[in-house]
């Protein structure tokens, strides 16, 4: 096989495993989403769901780490290279937020905290909008892959998302300061640092894709 061939196969298969990478990431919010759901309606499934979660989260990192030793062998531009290693840590830390959102998920519900309204219903939009953005990421992920444009219109959707968190996150927490400021609860502990974790799924998202449409005139 001639160098130039041998280069080739290594950065198509470069191209495959960062779908691959990005697929993975998806389950692994579709997963936080599910251990949610079973928080609010059946809590002695949660363990359960954190262990899927686990397992896809080191599945995703092992992922990375192949992606990051064949782009280091790969000939390619250092600047792609440089973009490459940014995209898929940023897809990696949205698989890392998911396990660390279902943690504080797991802790309050085997503590006997089961959240009521307007929590619930809050929290369950944030992590659906949070799923939807990965969603968008994902066929932009491809999109640029194939070299086609299609998907990249995507990314608007991408910045919608992670703005609708971001109110979600803000009204959230106006409503729990006003209830923690007279009456202090658990709740008041344990939702801030979700609800960061949370929200920091879709900032993770819209700077990737950002660094997507900045890849896609690249000679990757």
């Amino acid at each position: 096989m001639s160098e130039k061939a041998g280069s080739k196969r290594r950065v198509d298969l470069i191209k495959s495993r960062i779908v691959e990478h990005a697929l993975k990431v998806h389950e692994t919010v579709e997963a936080l989403r599910q251990l949610f759901e079973a928080s609010l309606k059946d809590p002695s499934k949660v363990g359960e769901y954190f262990e899927k979660i686990d397992v896809l989260e080191h599945e995703a990192d092992k992922l990375k780490r192949g992606i990051i030793s064949e782009v280091r062998l790969a000939y390619l531009h250092p600047i792609d290279r440089e973009d490459v290693l940014k995209m898929v840590t940023l897809l990696d830390d949205i698989a890392g937020l998911s396990k660390a959102s279902s943690k504080r998920i797991v802790a309050y519900s085997k503590g006997g905290l089961k959240l009521g309204e307007p929590y619930a219903s809050d929290l369950k939009s944030i992590i659906e909008a949070s799923y939807r953005a990965v969603d968008e990421l994902v066929k932009i992920v491809k999109s640029v892959i194939e070299g086609s444009r299609e998907a990249l219109e995507r990314l608007s959707e991408v910045e919608k998302l992670e703005k609708e968190v971001d109110d979600l996150r803000l009204k959230v927490l106006e409503e729990l300061y006003q209830e923690c400021i007279t009456n202090l609860k658990p709740v008041c502990v344990i939702l801030p640092g979700l609800i960061d974790d949370l929200e920091a799924i879709t900032d993770a998202c819209e700077d990737a894709g950002m660094l997507l449409k900045l890849m896609f005139s690249s000679r990757f």
